[in-house]
């Protein structure tokens, strides 16, 4: 647990499920960009819950206090941090450590309220379907008695904050197990984590789009079917209620706004735009462009992302754009061997660069000529579009979640119908013929995202909703406090 001695006094606590340098997702990412730009940045200290060191740790971004907390023990000793459980464990006798594993079950589902007991049960039901590939996420983690909520009770009281933004899905459900009725609360929904039950986020299943949770992703007996359906409206529930225990909760797109207004009444919205990022201090040359039609799509390598479904398209591709080669930035070793392999004696044109480090990839994007964003899922809000937009290159996406928002069709880039896959080589092979029309778009492209989606302004946004008085909300309207 962190030493109350060691937790800085601060008026702002932001509660993240990840942090820099620990993570380089696009709402991680997002949420450091905007606090470093902000006005009170030296009142701000960030806890990151998915730490990587077994035992509290404390370090600086940007100049802000970071403390990560470590890995929590699976259930029943969720209680106890992964390390003192293991320490533990390794101590006592086989026997006597499933004695300690029933006892601290049944202390588990027998605590509490009436409500809180029926609630456990229904999470203890989730267990079968949690070791399958496709089980949901069950918040056991994220409980009043688990280490991260505890940890978090005793980092708010020793650093005296008077707001707690609780950031994407864990931070929202930690920050209301952690209770603090004294501090003023701020949800932020980036992604799709808080709509679906799978701590994935996938929603993409059996080949469509989920767009309301009915469990479609596991299959099995008809009866585990029915079981899990009512144990996904229960966890489905449980968001919902930790959500209307904040003050103000924030959306970064319409896209959200209309999932997050979906789930009922809800406290008071507002929609604050992710930042594009600092595009300051660019004063290194330009790198030149490659020979050739160089398409550069940044993103793991994942079925939702759209990467495989692209390149079965390549040798339309390469009817089109006889001199086309794909740049691949992002993970995925195994779907890259797929790629290769369903290229055949074309594997060449595909080029994959791996993880990418946010300082390198300004290089990759003036490289290419071209962006492509060929997701197929409900992408909630897209950072392609924003760091093509910044080195002006024009983008080529799926008109999906979010992302028909951040680029306007025929001005800063392409829009497609979703899954349209002859739509967007056309889009590809329009934009790979004329040089001219990619100069204009991308210009175009880096106006816009400089003069919507500054990240002074989003940290302006989040600066005054920290500061505001309790808003009442009627239940309708959303407040716009920054581009987007």
């Amino acid at each position: 647990m962190p030493s109350p001695g060691d937790v800085p006094a601060r008026d702002y606590l932001v509660v993240s499920e990840c942090y820099p340098p620990n993570s380089v997702g696009g709402a991680e990412l997002s949420l450091a960009s905007t606090l470093s730009a902000s006005r009170v940045a030296a009142d701000i200290l960030v806890v990151n819950i998915l730490g990587r060191a077994p035992q509290v740790t404390q370090h600086r971004v940007d100049g802000i206090p970071v403390i990560e907390l470590p890995p929590q023990a699976k259930w029943p000793y969720h209680r106890l941090s992964e390390a003192e459980r293991a320490r533990i464990q390794a101590e006592l006798p086989k026997p006597i450590g499933w004695l300690l594993f029933a006892f601290h079950a049944l202390a588990y589902l027998l605590s509490g309220r009436l409500d809180r007991v029926v609630a456990r049960f229904l999470m203890l039901a989730t267990l079968p379907f949690r070791v399958r590939r496709n089980g949901p996420f069950a918040p056991f983690d994220t409980e009043d008695t688990g280490y991260w909520s505890l940890a978090l009770r005793r980092i708010l009281a020793a650093s005296g904050a008077s707001t707690v933004h609780g950031d994407n899905l864990l931070g929202i459900l930690l920050t209301q197990a952690a209770g603090g009725a004294a501090a003023r609360r701020v949800g932020v929904v980036r992604d799709n984590r808080f709509l679906c039950v799978r701590r994935d986020q996938q929603t993409r299943m059996g080949g469509k789009v989920c767009v309301a949770c009915h469990a479609e992703c596991h299959t099995g007996t008809r009866f585990a079917d029915r079981r899990l359906r009512r144990i996904a409206r229960h966890i489905g529930w449980m968001r919902r209620r930790a959500l209307r225990g904040f003050d103000e909760v924030v959306v970064t797109s319409r896209y959200l706004e209309r999932q997050i207004r979906s789930l009922g009444a809800m406290p008071p919205l507002t929609r604050i735009a992710n930042p594009a990022g600092d595009a300051s201090g660019r004063d290194t040359p330009a790198v030149p462009e490659w020979d050739g039609t160089n398409i550069f799509i940044v993103g793991q390598i994942h079925d939702n992302k759209g990467q495989e479904a692209l390149v079965a398209w390549l040798p339309e591709l390469i009817r089109r754009i006889p001199d086309v080669k794909l740049h691949f930035a992002g993970r995925g070793d195994a779907a890259r061997d797929r790629m290769i392999a369903a290229a055949g004696a074309e594997a060449g044109r595909l080029r994959f660069h791996g993880y990418v480090s946010r300082d390198d990839i300004r290089a990759l994007y003036q490289s290419c000529q071209i962006a492509a964003l060929p997701t197929r899922w409900p992408e909630p809000f897209g950072r392609v579009p924003l760091e093509a937009g910044i080195e002006r290159k024009p983008v080529i996406a799926f008109g999906v979640g979010g992302l028909p928002e951040q680029i306007v069709h025929g001005v800063t880039g392409l829009v497609v119908p979703a899954g349209d896959y002859a739509g967007f080589v056309d889009a590809l092979a329009k934009l790979a013929a004329d040089p001219s029309l990619r100069e204009r778009l991308g210009a175009a492209a880096a106006r816009h995202v400089a003069a919507r989606y500054d990240r002074n302004e989003t940290a302006r946004a989040y600066e005054a909703l920290w500061q505001s008085p309790v808003a009442v909300s009627d239940g309708s309207r959303t407040r716009r406090i920054a581009s987007g």
